[in-house]
């Protein structure tokens, strides 16, 4: 595997627009640990790209250490940061609420993972969309975003920032790029209480309208 110390930084392959990327950039500015990664932009989905001989799955987020070790994934990746002090913050708790705060990220994943397909298919040439699956993703939208807007006085909604918030946040997001997931007028406690955590630092130098690897 390449080794990925030329100067000493923990290199994160992502891109301005994936949501999953997002959930990584935005938990590294909340724990303040911004300037120990590089933030680089890979050339996926275009055959023969040098970064499949760095990652062979093409995917991203995927995290890159000094040593040559490499993590896959959002929630691996963020598990890893949120470690590398010694002092989780934004990660499951070890106690009594830790299955409670697994089943909801689990959900909140959910939703995203199936905004992301909706993402895709709308992004494919009108004559190639799958009027099926723009259906099914769509309803599938609505249920989630209804089930979360009935969330919004759970504690580990309401309370200290945390990854389940996060995801749930970043995927709230997608409205801005799925025209059609026009769910804040349905749902105004949801939208108020994403305003907030929008104005967050972290949000606003991760949208994807900003250059990525803003500090």
């Amino acid at each position: 595997m390449p080794d990925g110390s030329e100067n000493g930084l923990l290199k994160l392959y992502t891109t301005p627009t994936s949501p999953y990327g997002r959930i990584v950039r935005v938990v590294l500015r909340e724990l303040g640990q911004r300037e120990r990664f590089e933030e680089i932009v890979p050339i996926t989905r275009q055959p023969g790209s040098p970064y499949y001989d760095l990652n062979p799955s093409g995917r991203i987020p995927y995290l890159l250490l000094p040593d040559g070790t490499a993590f896959e994934g959002s929630n691996l990746i963020c598990d890893y940061i949120d470690a590398i002090d010694e002092a989780p913050r934004l990660s499951a708790p070890l106690g009594g609420d830790r299955w409670e705060y697994l089943r909801l990220e689990q959900s909140a994943l959910a939703f995203m993972d199936g905004l992301a397909v909706w993402g895709r298919e709308l992004r494919r040439p009108d004559a190639d969309r799958s009027a099926e699956i723009l259906a099914h993703e769509a309803a599938r939208a609505n249920r989630c975003v209804a089930y979360w807007a009935a969330q919004t006085d759970h504690a580990l909604v309401t309370g200290n920032l945390n990854r389940v918030q996060i995801i749930l946040a970043v995927a709230l997001h997608l409205d801005h790029r799925i025209p059609a997931f026009a769910w804040r007028d349905r749902h105004p406690g949801l939208a108020d209480w994403l305003m907030p955590i929008s104005l967050r630092r972290s949000f606003v130098d991760t949208d994807p309208k900003a250059p990525i690897g803003i500090a």
